[in-house]
């Protein structure tokens, strides 16, 4: 697997390019590893239940650092549009009400987790 152009870095990783439909979320050598499981099975429950999200592909390890490839969307953040139009944020706080739901839904993705009964994703790349 060979990393495009460095798109984003965080806290936690940095997101490189793969392809025109895909994006790796490398993770920093200190990040524990449950933590990086845990996203990804979050973020697996999250695309069954139909919440809108890039759709998770598959964990991956490379040079030592573990990583989930995500679909690549294409558009703004959520920093550049409220930078560039202030006050559209009464909007932009009714589209962020998936984090109110992402809260309240934590019981019920933790039990689908433990149950294993939520149905797989295609891990196959679309590269």
């Amino acid at each position: 697997m060979s990393l495009g152009k460095l798109i984003g870095r965080g806290n936690t990783a940095e997101v490189f390019e793969l392809c025109n439909k895909e994006v790796l979320k490398l993770f920093y050598e200190k990040i524990p590893f449950e933590y990086i499981e845990k996203e990804y099975e979050t973020s697996r429950v999250i695309n069954q239940l139909g919440i809108p999200s890039p759709n998770v592909r598959e964990l991956t390890e490379l040079d030592n650092k573990w990583g989930i490839i995500y679909e690549k969307i294409i558009g703004r953040s959520f920093t550049q549009v409220l930078s560039s139009q202030p006050l559209s944020l009464k909007k932009m706080l009714t589209s962020l009400r998936i984090y109110k739901l992402h809260s309240t839904e934590r019981e019920r993705i933790n039990c689908l987790l433990k149950k294993n009964t939520f149905p797989e994703t295609s891990l196959e790349p679309t590269c």
